[in-house]
């Protein structure tokens, strides 16, 4: 059988009634061949489909969302080059166009509707809060300076003053271990955490713990074991003494006046912090320990984040009986999220600027691969791009909003 010829193209446009979609402005059906310059550049922005009627016939679909242009919208210039482009497809003018530019054009104006419609992701419903606990090191406070600077500068001084070695032994090895002691005192840490976990809680004292770690550090960074022998007790000692201060410490910038808000408005407040037992000291001379009804340290109860247990103390210590209505807020996402996450509390995930892109971009992954697990959907996932907070300021809106 013959086919029934095409119908004959026309520059007549008409109103759809098949248009796909509750949310669509408008579709028009235009002929193909008009479409034919416009759609390579314009596909990035609207949507095409095919009609059923005839193949030669595709349907303009714009969406509700896509706005009116304005004069100080990146969407006029879109808008304009649209009609140009139609124009000339009518008229069958060769003029060249700039395909570059357009492109250009699209992105600005892609960029623009993006930022105004873009869905707000979903926020779990959250049950009235009783008590706050926040982690410590990256989510309060953080290293004052580099780690390395306060090893090396305590090793100079403990080296330069001993009789038996004097500045010239410093003077010969500073250059040749300064690049090696930051990755060193890592890899001590972490093989001093799976030997000796909780900072050698039920073993040695947490002291102790540091020596062995200062000990390997500069032991790998390249500090010969003649010198180590002789400094390793007074250097283990000092920095021991030193990062129990704010010399060693600092708060973030947003931290005092949330905790003092938070304890004005009556909520109960703690930190739970895998930390030696020296914390409450390092409050103490950070000024903020007194906002605190209470401190649990993996140290002192000898159990760890994010085990079940520690939280189950935070809430018996913050005399809450329901783990729903205590939020936890921290910055790691094994210790911090996973952890409450199991145990049915809600949390905030804090992401610092000062994070690499793939780490936080893997953080954000990993958040959202622990929510999609959640079954109690009264746990909260955090305020901002769908996961994570970049600092503690909307902590207070979350509470406030909570207690509203």
């Amino acid at each position: 059988p013959v086919s029934p010829p095409p119908p004959p193209l026309t520059t007549e446009k008409k109103e759809s009634t098949d248009c796909p979609g509750r949310m669509l402005a408008r579709c028009i059906e235009t002929p193909f061949r008009m479409l034919l310059a416009p759609t390579a550049i314009l596909a990035a922005t609207l949507s095409w489909y095919p009609t059923g009627d005839d193949p030669m016939y595709f349907m303009l679909v714009i969406p509700h969302e896509f706005p009116p242009p304005n004069k100080s919208s990146p969407l006029r210039s879109i808008n304009l080059a649209r009609k140009q482009m139609y124009r000339r497809q009518l008229s069958g003018s060769r003029r060249p166009f700039s395909l570059s530019s357009l492109v250009r054009k699209v992105k600005s104006a892609r960029a623009a509707v993006s930022a105004e419609v873009a869905p707000q992701p979903p926020v779990m419903p959250l049950r009235v809060l009783k008590a706050v606990t926040f982690d410590f090191t990256g989510t309060l406070a953080q290293v004052r300076g580099k780690t390395e600077d306060h090893y090396m500068r305590v090793l100079h001084d403990v080296i330069s003053s001993e009789p038996t070695l004097g500045p010239k032994v410093w003077d010969d090895i500073e250059e040749a271990i300064k690049p090696n002691v930051f990755p060193a005192f890592v890899n001590a840490y972490r093989r001093h955490m799976r030997e000796l976990p909780n900072f050698g809680y039920g073993n040695v004292s947490s002291e102790q713990w540091w020596e062995k770690v200062i000990d390997q550090t500069f032991n790998e960074a390249g500090v010969s074991k003649e010198v180590l022998d002789i400094v390793l007790q007074r250097v283990g000692h000092d920095l021991y003494e030193l990062f129990k201060t704010q010399s060693a410490w600092e708060l973030y910038p947003e931290v005092p006046d949330l905790i003092r808000n938070l304890s004005e408005s009556g909520v109960t407040l703690g930190v739970v912090s895998n930390f030696d037992e020296r914390l409450s000291i390092i409050l103490e001379s950070l000024g903020i320990s007194s906002y605190f009804d209470f401190v649990v340290t993996s140290h002192d109860f000898g159990i760890e984040k994010p085990s079940p247990e520690i939280f189950a103390e935070a809430m018996a210590l913050a005399n809450v009986s329901d783990p729903s209505h205590i939020l936890h807020v921290g910055d790691t996402v094994y210790t911090d999220v996973a952890g409450p996450v199991g145990f049915g509390m809600p949390f905030l995930y804090v992401e610092r600027e000062d994070m690499s892109t793939q780490k936080a971009k893997d953080n954000r992954q990993a958040v959202a691969d622990l929510l999609s697990r959640v079954e109690d959907k009264t746990t909260v996932s955090s305020m901002v791009d769908g996961v994570v907070l970049t600092n503690l300021s909307r902590v207070a809106d979350v509470v406030s909003q909570s207690s509203g």
